[in-house]
Order: C-alpha cells, then structure tokens, then sequence
C-alpha cells in the first residue's frame, strides 16, 4: 500500500509539472500538504482497480469450459465469450475516447453498436484462453492510458451521441462501473446451470 501511495503521488508530481499548472516549488510544497486533486486521485484509483480486477477475473474466467463460454442461453442473448468480447469492444472504443479527448477542449464522439460489434467480431468462433488474454493485456494498456492523462484534461466536456455531455473523468469511472456490471452477471451465470435457458433468464435476467 506504501508503494502504491508513493507511485500515486510521483504520477501526480509529474502531470502537474508537465501540464505547467504549478512551479517545482509549489509542486513540492503540494505533494508535501497532499493536497491531491480530487480528480486525479479518482483516476489513478481507478486505474489501480481496473489492473487488479482484470488480473483477478481472468483467472476464474479462464477455469470456464470452452463449451460454457460459447453456450448461447437464448438467440437474443449473449454467450459468456460474447460478454467478454463486448468488453473488449468498450476497452477499445474507450481507448479512442480517453485519447481523443485529450487533445481538444470538448470532444464528440459517436456510440457504437454493441450487437453489431459482438456478431462482427463472432467471439463464439475465438479461441476462449486467447480471448480472455487479449481483454487482460488490453485493459492494462487502458490503465496505463489512465494514469497519463493531464490533470487539466480531466474535465474536458465530453459527448458520446446520443448521451448527455459529461467530463472525461466521469468517463473513465463509468468505464469500469460498466466492467464490474458484466463480470458480476457472469459470475452469476456460471453459477447456474446454463444448459437450461429458462432458468438462467428466471435467475439472472438479461446482460
């Protein structure tokens, strides 16, 4: 935890001295009162919790037979491998958005259809121990995105068609607000018995 803090506050030194908001005198004398940003520490939190739950999941996804990750419980629903491709799909529309959005003072940016994605990218096709790897190293690659972006940039006004205009913090904790949402239904899939359609719509309802 002590590393953790040091690391968290040697990211901060640096994007303040990079953006230009303060003099090293004041950057000194504002790690020293800790008067962190509310923002940046959201963000670098973030970041740390996106790497760990990542790192974790991946380890009980991967215990998932071939068969129970590609197993469809209904025509209109998706497959675990599905989910976890759908994920994939938000890391790499998100990447485009936490970059983009850096360098303009207010950043549009269209959604994108989910169902479209999943069925051109027919994750059901995919190696399952490849897939759940591509998420992992493509999410800690997010992280990292993360952790660099300037503290002055955290409020740019951002808006993804056709949702309200939001910050590009609210952005990224939303990203693994929407993580955690999918994984805790996959987590209750696995615990039912999805050979029976009806019973994992009695249990869990829809994604």
């Amino acid at each position: 935890m002590e590393k953790e803090s040091s690391t968290i506050l040697e990211t901060i030194d640096t994007q303040l001295a990079a953006c230009g908001a303060l003099s090293n005198n004041h950057v000194t004398k504002f790690r020293d009162k800790r008067k962190t940003p509310r923002s940046v520490v959201i963000t670098l939190k973030t970041a740390d919790e996106l790497v760990s739950t990542v790192e974790e999941s991946a380890r009980w996804l991967q215990d998932i037979e071939d068969a129970k990750a590609h197993f469809k419980p209904a025509p209109d629903r998706w497959s675990i491998s599905e989910v976890i491709g759908h994920l994939l799909d938000s890391a790499c529309n998100n990447h485009q958005r936490f970059v983009r959005a850096q360098f303009q003072d207010s950043f549009t940016f269209p959604d994108y259809k989910q169902n479209q994605w999943v069925a051109a990218n027919s994750y059901r096709e995919q190696d399952w121990q490849e897939l759940i790897e591509l998420w992992r190293l493509k999410n800690r690659s997010l992280a990292r995105v993360m952790r660099k972006i300037p503290v002055a940039k955290l409020s740019t006004s951002c808006t993804i068609t056709p949702y309200e205009t939001c910050t590009l913090e609210f952005l990224v904790t939303d990203y693994l607000d929407h993580l955690n949402h999918h994984l805790n239904k996959i987590e209750e899939r696995v615990s039912v018995d999805t050979t029976n359609p009806a019973k994992v719509d009695s249990e869990i309802g829809a994604e």
